[in-house]
């Protein structure tokens, strides 16, 4: 064999083997273009929840500009579906080689659906062609995609004169965009207000599927609002019965206010020097937290002694009033006139109250009546010498 002829049969395989190669290709090609119409999903097979919406992203691709019918063949009993496609309801799309039109299926499923596998088929008809794309469901009390609602820091603590701003986290896990209605509960009479951050006055809030958002949640006590610790429920709620809720606390820690006067609010007594005079006292509770071991205590003239009965109040429940008794003994050698004296109530825990006292000392009856005795024993013993030695 020359060498020509070997050239010659290397060349021949050469080309042989090319042919080969290229021949699955150009079969594949030619059988893709033999099929005039395709309708597909990128996700036929999806897992949700009874009572919630399944949306698909279809595609249509034709191997011609023509008109495409869409519409479902086969669907579980009492399942519900809508086309959509530029922001409109359709039935059809018009097919491009160069721009395959897409269009959105939503399948809502009945809350009453058991769990299961469930299949729809969607048909798409051109002129010539028709091809159907199978979807599955499974219905799962376990889908994952689940809407939630949580908060950093759910408790906080203060007084009933503060306001209380809660940041809570909704998380839409679902592949879809939902709007969710907001709502906050407390206790009777409190002010609760749940709002997305960035609006103030809003009540309800969009979140894109996969999307996070911040809500706002603003609780105002009433001013009287006793010291306890009171749960504040948070719900967000979805059109396709998709829900979210949390609880936040708040715990009142209470306000001390403490009042202190005397029983018939009066600021004036009155006595004799040396004499004791007892004054009824009211340590009263005008806060919302009780008063803890109430300590009673003076500042009164130099020689004078006040008691108090008892010496301290162990506690004052909120509204509540206890009465205290004041002995007050003047100095034995005060003189008659106005004296002041400061009493003050302290409770261990805070507040305190003090109120004066202003305390007239008056001259003793008995002084009196011996003066008297005095006049009377003198005027006798006046008459008394001029009956005897009278004028002479």
């Amino acid at each position: 064999m020359t060498e020509v002829e070997t050239l010659r049969i290397v060349r021949t395989a050469a080309v042989l083997f090319l042919l080969a190669a290229l021949l699955p290709l150009t079969a594949s090609t030619t059988t893709a273009q033999q099929r005039p119409l395709t309708v597909k999903t990128n996700y036929p097979f999806v897992v949700s929840e009874a009572g919630r919406s399944v949306k698909f992203d279809i595609r249509v691709l034709t191997s011609q500009p023509r008109p495409v019918r869409l519409e479902m063949v086969q669907a579980p009993p009492g399942w519900q579906f809508e086309l959509r496609g530029g922001g409109f309801l359709i039935g059809a799309v018009f097919g491009d080689p160069e721009e395959p039109p897409q269009a959105e299926l939503e399948v809502r499923v009945p809350p009453e659906t058991p769990q299961g596998d469930y299949q729809l088929v969607l048909q798409g008809t051109a002129p010539g062609a028709v091809d159907r794309l199978t979807l599955t469901v499974r219905i799962s009390d376990q889908a994952p995609g689940a809407v939630t609602l949580t908060s950093d820091f759910p408790a906080q603590r203060g007084t009933p004169t503060d306001t209380f701003t809660f940041r809570l986290t909704l998380e839409n896990n679902t592949p879809e965009e939902t709007s969710f209605t907001l709502a906050a509960q407390g206790p009777e009479g409190w002010d609760v207000q749940a709002r997305p951050t960035a609006e103030t006055r809003a009540a309800s809030i969009t979140v894109e599927g996969g999307g996070t958002t911040d809500v706002e949640v603003s609780v105002d006590p009433p001013d009287q609002a006793p010291a306890e610790t009171y749960p504040i429920k948070v719900t967000a709620t979805g059109p396709g019965g998709q829900q979210a809720s949390t609880e936040v606390t708040v715990e009142i820690t209470g306000t001390r206010t403490l009042a202190f006067t005397t029983s018939d609010e009066r600021l004036n007594r009155e006595g004799v020097a040396g004499r004791t005079r007892e004054v009824t006292l009211v340590v009263r509770n005008e806060g919302t937290a009780p008063l803890q071991n109430v300590r009673l205590s003076d500042t009164s003239p130099t020689g004078w002694r006040v008691q108090f009965e008892p010496e301290v109040v162990e506690a004052v429940p909120p509204g509540e009033t206890r009465e205290v008794v004041a002995r007050v003994t003047p100095a034995g050698d005060a003189v008659a006139g106005d004296y002041n004296i400061t009493l003050t109530a302290s409770g261990a825990q805070g507040g305190s109250e003090s109120l004066e006292l202003r305390y007239t000392v008056r001259a003793s009856r008995l002084w009196g009546l011996i003066g008297l005795l005095l006049i009377v024993a003198v005027l006798f013993g006046m008459r008394y010498v001029f009956q005897r030695y009278g004028r002479r």
